[in-house]
């Protein structure tokens, strides 16, 4: 019997500038001139999220931390990540210019410029109790950031704190895989063999 890795995939996420990324194992893959170039990352990980960044580049979430793709011909760079968390399994900028991190049921915000450069970044931190993990994080066309778990359904995040989505607990499961914008307005919650637009 064969024995199959998981890694052996390669999730392709396309940048703001049209450019197709991949990564497999410790390495990234730039799509240029027809083919795959590989940057050599060691212990990198594997690739667990993606976002596209405000400047058209790509903010990659790993199970080693947190990476932005560079200008081409360059592998992206390793970047500061919260404090005690190694597997960065969301991440998402909003329209204001801040940078959203899940690890396990916690969520972190901070400047994206501030995370992008050198500067010591002053990371804020929230819980979803019982999230378990996070499946996606998103922001709705009002502005409103939403948080998807799958453990305990969706969330939005409110006065600095997180609240339930009480539309969620109509699906048959609390397991939320995804949140996807409804070309006529709001959200579409994804969940085991069910969805609802809210």
């Amino acid at each position: 019997m064969r024995e199959e890795n998981q890694d052996h995939k390669w999730p392709l996420v396309t940048d703001g500038r049209g450019r197709l990324w991949g990564k497999h194992r410790d390495e990234f893959l730039e799509r240029v001139a027809g083919r795959f170039k590989r940057y050599l990352v060691p212990d990198s990980g594997v690739l667990l999220s993606s976002a596209r960044a405000s400047d058209g580049k790509l903010w990659m979430g790993t199970e080693r931390g947190l990476f932005k793709t560079t200008s081409s011909g360059a592998p992206p760079v390793a970047l500061a990540r919260p404090p005690d968390v190694d597997q960065v399994e969301q991440v998402f900028e909003d329209s204001r210019g801040q940078l959203w991190v899940g690890a396990g049921s916690h969520v972190y915000h901070a400047m994206a410029t501030d995370v992008a450069s050198a500067r010591p970044v002053a990371w804020a931190r929230t819980e979803i109790p019982g999230a378990g993990q996070l499946s996606k994080i998103i922001e709705t066309s009002s502005g409103a950031i939403w948080a998807a778990t799958s453990l305990h359904g969706v969330w939005r995040f409110h006065s600095g704190a997180w609240a339930p989505i009480p539309a969620s607990r109509r699906l048959q499961t609390p397991a939320i895989y995804n949140l996807v914008p409804s070309r006529s307005g709001g959200l579409w919650i994804l969940s085991t063999g069910t969805s609802i637009r809210v």
